[in-house]
């Protein structure tokens, strides 16, 4: 799965409410390239609702979404038109079935670094690629002043 962080929130009344989270075509380029679909869930909150019982009150709190990367450009579309709980800025959003090709074809796009790949197995974690700072993407660029 791919974890992001929610930024920004815009909502256009009665046309569309749009997620932007920290990432997008840098690291995931399979919705745009191949229509890719998949699904998400608050991460950050899994225990504060539950969408599958018949608790009527949770529907109310229930929102359509796109999730879209930071990189503006149209095809920047994690996902389009998603059903969520109410999102806040600062909530972690968790994209299921991502897949690693997303990491094989993540790109320093906009000269953004690359997430890092965490492996997680029998509840123990550990980093598999570290995070890119901005000096990785710099560091073979000739020295400007020598």
């Amino acid at each position: 799965l791919t974890l992001y962080e929610v930024g920004v929130l815009k909502e256009i009344p009665k046309v569309k409410n749009y997620i932007c989270v920290d990432g997008g075509m840098s690291d995931n380029i399979r919705p745009i390239l191949y229509q890719a679909k998949y699904y998400a869930y608050i991460a950050s909150r899994m225990n504060s609702y539950d969408t599958s019982s018949n608790n009527k009150g949770d529907i109310n709190l229930l929102k359509r979404y796109s999730i879209v990367g930071k990189h503006c450009e149209s095809g920047d579309v994690i996902i389009e038109d998603i059903i969520l709980p109410e999102v806040k800025t600062g909530d972690l959003i968790a994209v299921s079935a991502t897949g690693a090709y997303c990491y094989s074809m993540a790109s320093n796009y906009n000269g953004q670094p690359k997430s890092a790949v965490i492996a997680v197995e029998d509840g123990k974690s550990w980093i598999w690629t570290r995070r890119q700072i901005y000096k990785d993407l710099i560091i073979k660029d000739r020295k400007l002043y020598e």
